[in-house]
């Protein structure tokens, strides 16, 4: 897996990135790990922060991990959209936040990263959601694409293979508009 769970939302996406969390696998992380993921990302040219952490995964951090985020890349850069654990992201949430916040950097031409904890079940399919309603993909052809990223590890459909959410939640998700 490559460092951080870092990889492109789909081979050739030159904009949109996925990852896991500063000090994954953790629930104490200290500044030091913060400061080394987020040196990481500067250095893959990352401009902006999409996080998906819920309240209770940000107390993790020793540190306000959403206040370092905006100091590091800006308060336009960052946004926050606490999706639970193992859950599929709302509707409501994507189309209001998250879509937005890609969309307008993708028009100013930053490179922004999205994560979860793992970067794997809620960061996969918030990634194929942005594919199909960012750059077009079909349901079935965003699912893939984020699957089959080389050297990254990502299930957009975890939620389901848990019975957290029905299916009918990934697929109004994936819904073209």
């Amino acid at each position: 897996m490559s460092e951080f769970n870092f990889g492109p939302a789909r081979e050739g996406e030159q904009m949109v990135f996925g990852a896991q969390r500063p000090g994954y696998g953790s629930e104490h992380v200290g500044l030091e790990e913060v400061e080394g993921w987020v040196s990481f990302m500067k250095q893959q040219g990352i401009e902006g922060v999409c996080c998906l952490l819920s309240q209770e995964e940000l107390d993790y951090y020793e540190i306000n991990l959403l206040d370092l985020y905006c100091r590091e890349f800006g308060k336009a850069n960052v946004c926050w959209a606490p999706v639970g654990d193992c859950c599929i992201c709302s509707l409501a949430e994507f189309k209001e936040k998250i879509l937005p916040f890609l969309e307008g950097a993708c028009t100013n031409n930053k490179k922004v990263v999205m994560h979860c904890s793992a970067g794997c079940g809620r960061t996969g399919h918030v990634l194929a959601a942005w594919l199909v309603h960012g750059r077009g993909l079909s349901k079935e052809e965003a699912l893939e694409a984020v699957q089959s990223v080389g050297g990254v590890y990502r299930n957009p459909c975890e939620a389901l293979f848990l019975e957290n959410d029905a299916k009918e939640d990934l697929h109004a998700l994936l819904k073209k508009s």
